[in-house]
């Protein structure tokens, strides 16, 4: 279906719209003889309390991926098995921020993995994070970041509630799903990291204490979606469940939402259900 807007008594569709903005905006902008500034050369963190996590290789497992890339670029097997002890959650964001979330953390969760493996990253644009920050975990587009270390995404870091509570995020939402456990794709890409069974349960065990169930438990409110029961086609009812799933809150100023409930007992939303 074609959508169509109005451009000086034409028929335009929306497309050749854009194009017409797009390119009288770019052509006016190398015309000009004033430096145009870009958000893109912002500091990240400079003006926005904002933050972004990937995950973190250093040590000799920035060796290790660097040959098994290689490998993957020939098309040969690779035997990439980093050192879990070599993997950190890495985050952007202000350096002020980072301290004092690096600090929280180790006064509210002292020996938890999303404290020891807390890792803040140098100050950078806008533009460095989103080139440097990898969709997942992968041997052919993880990019070396400009100090040394490898970016892996920021899959193994599931929930990042912890470090947003530690900084004095008050009213944090989680936004998950309700499942009978962690889905397939986070274990895997954390154990791909090199992850033990007992790393793995520290993280992301629903029964007992985990941060995982420390997240569920400390945000202000879990937003609690069931995006693993859809198909790969079922877009509409996706998007339908997303906008219209319950919140349990634990904030009373968030209860004020029409699905909202203090105790849902949906497992993979509420902590120990």
């Amino acid at each position: 279906m074609a959508l169509y807007c109005r451009h000086a008594g034409k028929k335009w569709t929306c497309g050749e719209e854009f194009t017409v903005l797009a390119e009288g905006y770019l052509n006016r902008y190398r015309r000009s003889k004033q430096k145009q500034s870009n958000r893109g050369d912002d500091i990240m963190g400079e003006f926005l309390n904002v933050f972004v996590a990937t995950g973190v290789l250093v040590g000799e497992s920035i060796d290790t991926y660097i040959e098994a890339s290689k490998q993957y670029e020939r098309a040969e097997p690779s035997d990439f098995a980093p050192d879990f002890d070599d993997f950190y959650f890495g985050y952007w964001g202000n350096e002020q921020e980072l301290i004092e979330m690096r600090n929280g953390l180790r006064n509210s969760y002292p020996g938890r993995l999303s404290t020891d493996k807390f890792y803040p990253l140098p100050s950078a644009t806008w533009r460095e994070v989103l080139n440097t920050t990898a969709a997942e975990p992968n041997l052919g587009k993880s990019p070396l970041l400009p100090t040394g270390e490898v970016s892996m995404g920021g899959w193994c870091d599931y929930m990042r509630v912890l470090p947003l509570v530690a900084v004095g995020g008050s009213k944090v939402i989680a936004i998950t799903t309700q499942r009978e456990d962690v889905t397939p794709y986070i274990y895997g890409a954390t154990q791909f990291m090199g992850a033990s069974d007992t790393d793995l349960h520290e993280l992301f065990a629903l029964d007992e204490v985990s941060d995982l169930t420390l997240s569920l438990g400390d945000a202000g409110g879990v937003w609690c979606t069931n995006w693993v029961g859809f198909g790969n086609f079922e877009c509409d009812a996706l998007f339908e469940d997303g906008y219209t799933a319950p919140l349990e809150v634990h904030d009373e100023e968030l209860a004020s939402y029409e699905n909202a409930s203090p105790n849902l007992g949906i497992r993979g939303c509420t902590p120990y259900a």
